[in-house]
């Protein structure tokens, strides 16, 4: 059944076309990287979200799965050390000689460090993300204010979105797939927001998990 708006049809339309090309050359491949390297990792091309003891069985070296697992723990600590501020904002050239800009913008970099190494999940996102790429060569992670006005991050599982570039090599354009309950569905995106087949299968079928 088809539900939506015009401009929702020509996303939708647009995802199934990059999941198309993504799938042909892609997924695959990293499901083979995931089942030798990463077996936590290997729910690609099938659903899987709980350990299988028979895929770890197929890693018959652990060079890889080592290599990776150093070179994220090295990347992490390099760029987004837990224990040290690494946000740091800096004034334009033109207001560069102004106490009070640079006293402003060192108040907020306090604040942005604090919030995002102490009072957030950011470093927990941030290593799987960071294994994500070390792996399969990309990685996604998506951020916004969730309880008592607090940054919630999340990294997106490999395998259920797609991006595009600009001719500068740049994303514009990113989408993802993911699966909610019709009740997750409605206290994440309220009732009058939900499409008619999730709201007719709210009361019967509230386990039962939906695309989206």
């Amino acid at each position: 059944m088809t539900e939506g708006t015009e401009q929702t049809q020509r996303w939708i339309k647009t995802f199934e076309r990059l999941k198309t090309a993504r799938v042909s050359t892609h997924d695959q491949i990293w499901q083979e990287i995931a089942d030798y390297v990463s077996p936590r990792k290997a729910g690609i091309t099938s659903k899987r979200y709980m350990p299988d003891s028979n895929k770890e069985a197929q890693i018959y070296d652990a060079t890889a799965t080592d290599s990776v697992q150093r070179a994220v723990s090295a990347y992490t600590s390099w760029t987004t050390p837990a224990s040290q501020p690494w946000i740091s904002l800096k004034p334009n050239l033109k207001l560069k000689t102004s106490d009070a800009v640079k006293s402003w913008l060192s108040e907020c970099s306090q604040i942005l460090n604090q919030e995002i190494n102490s009072r957030s999940n950011f470093q927990l996102e941030r290593l799987e993300s960071v294994a994500d790429l070390w792996n399969f060569g990309t990685c996604a992670i998506f951020s916004e204010m969730g309880e008592g006005n607090r940054l919630r991050f999340e990294k997106i599982k490999i395998g259920t979105y797609v991006f595009e570039l600009d001719p500068f090599g740049k994303v514009y354009r990113f989408i993802r797939e993911f699966e909610l309950t019709a009740e997750q569905a409605e206290q994440e995106f309220g009732n009058e927001n939900l499409p008619k087949l999730i709201k007719d299968s709210g009361r019967r079928r509230c386990k039962q998990k939906q695309t989206f």
